[in-house]
């Protein structure tokens, strides 16, 4: 009984010891440097491991025969999901968000815009790597020609690019937007090219000569007014929709030149917009507003404000009404309708995309693509690693004891 409690006295002797020397030794400078190590860590390790970034979905695009549904990730990368068999592929083709993608007509080749400034070419049907712009910049839009033989891709330093797919080389570079371009978009017959700029303005490009038709919305009648943040063309090439930053959506007659009318509704922020197949109905994405960005290297840091509205809305272009809504918690950063007019996806965050069945607009499947959850553990260890090496106090435990 005694032995008992002698050990007893000495454990907590040796406790009150190691405390105080702990005590001692961890003092305010201590924990402000360990404070500025941890900060530092989480701004430059998601640069050097992408996994680690927030995962939005940026982009989506379906094939044209609606086999596959391309997907880009904040994390650089393109999932290409086989939607019979239900199989995915990965492919790693960017360091950064992946910002756009688009299929060529014939659905041989994908291509991916992102804001690591290069433009990547997919060969689908043997699963390659095709082509690499290196220097295409961080291609907000992206677009084919209808004879796939060029690639249009629109940036942030005010210009629209034209690439030659089978060379790769850069065959004209069209300057004409004061500010950065938002979309661009070939005509369905392929003899104009539009670019939609947040300065208000549209500009209709010829593509026999890459040069400038018109110019929309520069104190010419039925102006844009706002910020465009995406635009489609109606599958026929009659009209064009873009989306205004404010939420609404004006529909102009591509060949007059004119707006046609105008679709008002909520409050919200519109992030993308797309004709059905059949030209009949428009749909459009709408996202969280932006009230601050901060991209620090790779990492980006924004505060966001919820509008009225978050979702994705149906237009019946007949009627000039809307006609269904689905709400969303999360940004709506893309939009597509897959070619048999029967679905329609949207990419948020999370790593999640949902596929709605048109019209009722019910949801048919949400795809997830899981974050690498070793190499989070991996880093959550040795972060607890090196802060525990820098919290260890210098001095021995003996040297602790009295």
């Amino acid at each position: 009984m005694g032995k008992t409690i002698k050990a007893k006295h000495m454990y907590s002797h040796n406790s009150s010891a190691i405390s105080e020397g702990l005590r001692k030794q961890f003092s305010l400078k201590q924990l402000l440097l360990v404070m500025t190590f941890v900060s530092l860590l989480a701004v430059l390790l998601p640069n050097l491991l992408p996994a680690l970034r927030y995962g939005d979905a940026h982009a989506t695009a379906y094939s044209p025969d609606g086999a596959w549904l391309a997907i880009g990730y904040e994390d650089g990368i393109v999932r290409l999901w086989n939607r019979k068999t239900g199989g995915l592929r990965s492919l790693k083709m960017h360091r950064n968000l992946v910002r756009s993608l688009a299929f060529s007509a014939d659905g041989k080749y994908l291509a991916s815009g992102s804001l690591d400034g290069r433009v990547c070419l997919y060969d689908v049907s043997n699963d390659r790597k095709r082509l690499e712009l290196a220097n295409a910049g961080c291609a907000n839009s992206l677009a084919f020609s209808p004879d796939g033989r060029n690639l249009a891709t629109s940036n942030w330093q005010n210009s629209v690019v034209l690439w030659e797919l089978e060379s790769g080389a850069e065959i004209s570079n069209l300057i004409g937007h004061p500010q950065s371009i938002s979309a661009v978009r070939f005509s369905p017959d392929g003899t104009r090219l539009v670019s939609a700029s947040e300065d208000h303005t549209a500009i209709v490009w010829d593509t026999a000569d890459w040069s400038l038709l018109s110019t929309w919305g520069l104190g010419g009648t039925g102006g844009l007014g706002e910020t465009v943040t995406a635009m489609d063309f109606s599958p026929n090439g009659k009209d064009i929709a873009f989306a205004r930053e404010t939420g609404g959506v004006t529909v102009w007659d591509f060949q007059a030149g004119v707006e046609r009318f105008q679709l008002t509704g909520e409050s919200e922020r519109l992030s993308s917009i797309a004709f059905s197949p059949d030209g009949l109905t428009l749909a459009t994405g709408s996202a969280w507003n932006n009230i601050f960005s901060l991209f620090p290297g790779n990492v980006r840091f924004q505060i966001m404000d919820r509008p009225k509205f978050v979702g994705v809305k149906l237009w019946d272009l007949a009627k000039q009404t809307e006609k269904g809504k689905v709400s969303s918690n999360s940004s709506i950063w893309s939009i597509s309708i897959a070619p048999d007019n029967k679905f329609i996806v949207g990419s948020t965050e999370n790593w999640k995309a949902t596929e709605w069945n048109l019209p009722d607009l019910s949801v048919r499947q949400t795809l997830v693509a899981r974050r690498p959850f070793l190499t989070i553990i991996v880093f959550v260890l040795g972060l607890g690693i090196i802060t525990a090496l820098l919290l260890c106090p210098t001095r021995s435990l003996k040297d602790a004891s009295p």
